[in-house]
Protein backbone atom coordinates (compact mmCIF):
# COMPACT_ATOMS: atom_id res chain seq x y z
CA UNK A 1 0.00 0.00 0.00
CA UNK A 2 1.47 3.32 -0.64
CA UNK A 3 0.92 6.67 1.23
CA UNK A 4 -1.30 9.55 -0.75
CA UNK A 5 0.75 12.31 -1.81
CA UNK A 6 0.28 15.80 -0.38
CA UNK A 7 -0.08 18.58 -3.76
CA UNK A 8 2.59 20.57 -2.72
CA UNK A 9 1.72 24.84 -4.35
CA UNK A 10 5.12 25.73 -4.85
CA UNK A 11 4.03 29.28 -6.00
CA UNK A 12 2.51 29.86 -2.09
CA UNK A 13 5.89 28.38 -1.13
CA UNK A 14 7.63 31.04 -3.58
CA UNK A 15 5.49 33.86 -2.21
CA UNK A 16 5.92 33.13 1.23
CA UNK A 17 9.93 32.93 1.22
CA UNK A 18 9.80 35.97 -0.55
CA UNK A 19 8.24 37.68 2.43
CA UNK A 20 10.32 36.13 4.56
CA UNK A 21 9.22 33.28 5.89
CA UNK A 22 11.41 30.96 7.62
CA UNK A 23 11.56 27.07 6.33
CA UNK A 24 9.74 26.11 9.48
CA UNK A 25 7.01 28.73 9.31
CA UNK A 26 6.57 27.81 5.43
CA UNK A 27 6.25 23.93 6.49
CA UNK A 28 3.43 24.80 8.86
CA UNK A 29 0.76 27.15 7.22
CA UNK A 30 1.57 24.53 4.34
CA UNK A 31 0.80 21.27 5.84
CA UNK A 32 4.47 19.95 4.20
CA UNK A 33 7.69 18.85 6.17
CA UNK A 34 10.57 21.27 6.19
CA UNK A 35 12.77 19.01 3.51
CA UNK A 36 10.28 18.99 0.74
CA UNK A 37 9.26 22.83 0.82
CA UNK A 38 13.33 23.27 1.09
CA UNK A 39 13.17 21.25 -1.67
CA UNK A 40 10.21 22.41 -3.81
CA UNK A 41 11.64 26.26 -3.81
CA UNK A 42 14.98 25.32 -4.56
CA UNK A 43 13.87 23.24 -7.47
CA UNK A 44 11.50 25.70 -8.64
CA UNK A 45 14.66 28.52 -8.56
CA UNK A 46 16.67 25.98 -10.41
CA UNK A 47 14.12 25.38 -12.98
CA UNK A 48 13.68 29.23 -12.98
CA UNK A 49 17.45 29.79 -13.72
CA UNK A 50 17.36 29.37 -17.78
CA UNK A 51 15.31 32.24 -18.27
CA UNK A 52 17.13 34.84 -15.69
CA UNK A 53 20.17 33.84 -17.86
CA UNK A 54 18.02 34.06 -21.18
CA UNK A 55 16.42 37.60 -19.94
CA UNK A 56 19.98 38.97 -19.10
CA UNK A 57 21.53 38.00 -22.37
CA UNK A 58 19.03 39.70 -23.82
CA UNK A 59 19.25 42.93 -22.40
CA UNK A 60 23.08 42.87 -23.00
CA UNK A 61 22.49 42.66 -26.49
CA UNK A 62 19.81 45.38 -26.43
CA UNK A 63 21.43 47.92 -24.55
CA UNK A 64 24.94 47.29 -26.09
CA UNK A 65 25.62 49.73 -28.46
CA UNK A 66 29.44 49.42 -28.41
CA UNK A 67 29.74 52.83 -26.52
CA UNK A 68 29.48 51.24 -22.86
CA UNK A 69 27.05 54.07 -21.96
CA UNK A 70 23.69 53.67 -20.86
CA UNK A 71 20.85 53.66 -22.99
CA UNK A 72 19.21 55.70 -20.40
CA UNK A 73 22.30 57.88 -20.39
CA UNK A 74 22.41 60.76 -23.20
CA UNK A 75 25.26 61.29 -25.10
CA UNK A 76 27.75 63.72 -24.15
CA UNK A 77 27.74 67.08 -25.84
CA UNK A 78 31.31 69.02 -26.07
CA UNK A 79 31.09 72.48 -24.97
CA UNK A 80 32.53 75.19 -27.36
Amino acid sequence: MVRPRKSTNVLEILRLRLEGSSWPQIARRTGLGQGTVYRAYHKAIAALQPFQNAKAAVLRTVTDDGSGASPTTSPAVPKP
